[in-house]
């Protein structure tokens, strides 16, 4: 059985008001910029891993405005990702960033990082990040945009058997 692994897209606002998305360079693979990701602890909630492996990774945190879905990822990985709409984004000085002097990470617009995820060799590439990008975009434009300005992510982002419901997934 692979290993399960939670992560976020995380987005944010511009400047501009149009939306970006963060990407981190892989560690491993340097050609390959993707979202931040890592491994579910005992006992920890999958959305709780995801916040946190975002935090360690990317630097980010914020809300988390739904689950994004499932995937099978490289070695076998069991991945769960979700939405999560930036609220703070730390300094590269800031401890809680543990992998701030290991990776870069970038905001782009969903055009740049689609580009940027699709500019490695064949060979390398990730197709699940194309589609879970593809995927934050449309959640984003139905979720935000298009909501009431009441509009407020309260609810839990997992359904109370979603860990069941993960291993029955695969």
């Amino acid at each position: 059985m692979g290993k399960k692994v939670a992560g976020c897209v995380p987005v944010r606002k511009g400047e501009n008001g149009e939306w970006q998305v963060l990407l981190v360079q892989s560690r491993f693979k340097p050609d390959i910029w993707l979202f931040p990701k890592g491994g579910i602890e005992k006992k920890e909630k999958n959305w709780d891993a995801a916040l946190r492996e975002t935090m360690e990774e990317a630097g980010v945190c914020g809300k988390i405005l739904c689950k994004l879905g499932k995937w099978k990822g490289s070695n076998d990985q069991k991945l769960i990702m979700y939405l999560l709409l930036v609220e703070q984004e730390l300094s590269k000085s800031d401890t809680r960033w543990k992998e701030r002097n290991e990776r870069p990470r970038v905001w782009l617009s969903f055009e740049q990082a689609e580009r940027t995820i699709l500019q490695v060799d064949t060979s390398i590439r990730r197709p699940e990040l194309l589609e879970m990008l593809l995927l934050a975009k449309a959640r984003i434009l139905t979720l935000i945009d298009n909501a009431p300005e009441s509009y407020s992510s309260d609810a839990s982002p997992e359904d109370e058997n979603d860990s069941q419901e993960y291993e029955e997934g695969f």
